[in-house]
């Protein structure tokens, strides 16, 4: 009698690697400097400032848990007048001392960050600390731009992130520049021009004694003063729930004469039959009231023929 041998197949167990965590290092440092020249040659004292809640601010808020501050950390005499107490990788800084900052000063805030940019750890925990510390104080300006004489000492120069806001400044600026090349008829130029100069204070256009050409040139002049106010208007006119559009509508209204606006208050009618309200918003109310519906319907055919004008 025939024995059949069985077969026993083995299938090698799969090995789980797992995946580390994926960090990048970038590479970052920040100088503060005086604003005056009579400050640049001399050091400045600087106390840590006192929150509201009568807790000191420290440079240590985003490092550390709230538990690990100074007062719940287990502190020996010697380090409470130490400048600074470490806590793991971390520096706390003495709340009792003062800290001076130099002219000048190079702070290292290169750092680990993961895939997705996210920041995991400063490699220079004591520059961290000591530039969280300084940009505390109120007399530090991390917008140079913003400087007030009686108020600032020292300002922030991050040569990366000014390089960032000026490449963003310019991507929104093309963009800007784009939206107005891709509206090129007179009538949607004389759109924007009365959009614009309603949303923009200072700004003011009338569209109706310029040509095609000299409109471009205002309007792409605006594009580099204020290109997000330009993007804002995209899309107004393309649908009646715009909010731009009823806007627009509202603008057409006065610039025709169907609605006047005298000493800051607005009227229906070149007569002033009808007021409406002493501000912007009352207008658009009143136009989406229902039971003005035929004002609404009058004054809907004369921008009508406004902008069938334009076309020509």
């Amino acid at each position: 009698m025939e024995t059949k041998e069985k077969k026993v197949e083995f299938k090698a167990e799969k090995k789980v690697v797992e995946k580390k965590p994926v960090q990048h290092k970038v590479e970052r440092s920040i100088r503060i400097f005086a604003f005056e020249q009579n400050e640049r040659t001399k050091p400045q004292p600087y106390p840590p400032p006192k929150t509201e809640r009568g807790k000191f601010l420290t440079g240590q808020q985003d490092v550390l848990s709230e538990a690990n501050m100074r007062g719940d950390v287990a502190i020996t005499e010697a380090q409470a007048t130490a400048l600074y107490v470490t806590v793991g990788d971390a520096f706390i800084i003495n709340p009792d001392r003062q800290y001076v900052l130099l002219n000048g000063r190079t702070f290292d805030l290169s750092h680990m960050v993961d895939e997705d940019g996210k920041i995991i750890r400063y490699l220079n925990a004591k520059d961290y600390a000591e530039f969280t510390f300084f940009t505390s104080q109120p007399e530090v300006l991390l917008d140079k731009s913003r400087y007030n004489r009686f108020k600032h000492l020292h300002y922030v120069e991050d040569k990366e992130a000014d390089s960032r806001i000026t490449n963003h400044n310019r991507t929104v600026e093309f963009e800007a520049e784009a939206f107005i090349r891709s509206e090129m008829t007179i009538k949607r130029l004389k759109d924007l021009a009365l959009l614009l100069s309603h949303l923009i204070k200072g700004v003011k256009i009338d569209p109706d004694t310029l040509s095609m050409v000299q409109l471009e040139d205002k309007l792409f002049s605006i594009c580099k003063k204020h290109p997000n106010d330009v993007l804002l208007c995209k899309g107004a006119g393309a649908k009646e729930s715009d909010l731009h559009s009823e806007k627009l509508f509202a603008l057409k209204a006065i610039k025709t004469g169907e609605i006047v606006l005298s000493e800051g208050n607005y009227y229906y009618g070149t007569t002033k039959q009808h007021y409406i309200g002493d501000s912007f918003e009352s207008l658009l109310l009143w136009l989406r009231d229902v039971n003005h519906g035929e004002y609404v319907s009058r004054i809907g055919n004369v921008v009508k023929e406004y902008d069938e004008k334009a076309i020509d």
